[in-house]
């Protein structure tokens, strides 16, 4: 996998659907991980802890494990609530065996009509771990994607990995399985194309700094974080539209997800119609054909 360095105002204008300048993808992460590992290493289970004392994989962390399976439980339900109450529309990732474990979870995204793209087969099982090891990076792959058509009837188009750590041939097995786009760099504002040896798969940038498990403690932060964002794109109109993120953890979802709350920026930004699908922003970074500057 390599990919051309092209600053911003060399690129071909991008243009989004109704005239908008940006393109937002409010994620939620249906994530499950196991309880415990076979090592008596840490285990870090593919997100931050509560508390700061990893243990070794093979004691329960009940501690750490428990506050993520709150968001399992009542998290995310408030915050799927809180989206049918504004109208807005998810964009949602799951690990593969979300689908057996947390089928609620899936059930509710696929009845809502939401995106729904593949989060690696457990949250807690790291691409990286197999960096060395290709053949067994390519079978969770190759699995998970397996498990996520066998769930949804449809083969998945995009791919984030648990806590983007993939590899240098993750983006590679994704195109040759057909995979239209990948969220795991972080480096621009803009889809581009990544090249790889089966071809060109689009890299749809994923945001962690409006994480909202990072602003469980500030509502008034996160909206104007998250008005801020649309605002984004007036700075350079040569070169047309952007893409960011916000990613919603149902971990904390208790702390800033009271009762009715008003949530300005969200209400905004759906008013204003910059609300996307990974799969949108994935085809339009591809039809823009960024990988060359405009002659």
């Amino acid at each position: 996998m390599d990919y051309d360095y092209i600053p911003l105002p060399q690129r071909q204008p991008l243009k989004w659907p109704n005239g908008a300048r940006v393109a937002l993808i409010l994620t939620f992460n249906l994530e499950t991980w196991d309880l415990t590992k076979d090592t008596d290493k840490p285990y870090y289970a593919g997100g931050p802890a509560i508390l700061p004392d990893v243990l070794p994989g093979n004691t329960p962390d009940f501690p750490n494990f428990t506050w993520r399976e709150y968001g399992q439980r009542v998290g995310l339900w408030r915050l799927i609530d809180l989206f049918d109450e504004l109208g807005v529309k998810a964009s949602c990732t799951t690990n593969a065996v979300t689908f057996e474990r947390r089928k609620a979870m899936t059930d509710a995204v696929l009845e809502r009509g939401w995106e729904l793209l593949t989060h690696n087969w457990e949250q807690g099982e790291l691409l990286t771990n197999f960096a060395h090891e290709p053949d067994k990076e390519r079978d969770i792959i190759l699995r998970s994607l397996a498990q996520f058509e066998k769930y949804t009837g449809r083969k998945s188009k995009g791919w984030l990995s648990s806590s983007l750590r993939g590899t240098m041939q993750t983006a590679d097995i994704l195109a040759e399985q057909g995979c239209t786009f990948y969220c795991d760099i972080m480096n621009d504002d803009q889809p581009y194309l990544l090249r790889t040896p089966h071809g060109p798969i689009v890299s749809v940038p994923y945001s962690n700094e409006i994480q909202r498990l990072y602003l469980r403690h500030a509502q008034k932060l996160y909206d104007r974080r998250i008005s801020r964002r649309a605002d984004r794109g007036t700075g350079c109109p040569l070169c047309g539209g952007r893409e960011d993120g916000a990613d919603h953890e149902p971990w904390p979802a208790p702390a800033c997800v009271g009762p009715r709350p008003p949530h300005p920026g969200l209400a905004r930004i759906h008013r204003t119609r910059q609300v996307a699908a990974g799969r949108v922003v994935g085809d339009a970074g591809r039809e823009c054909a960024m990988v060359s500057p405009e002659p």
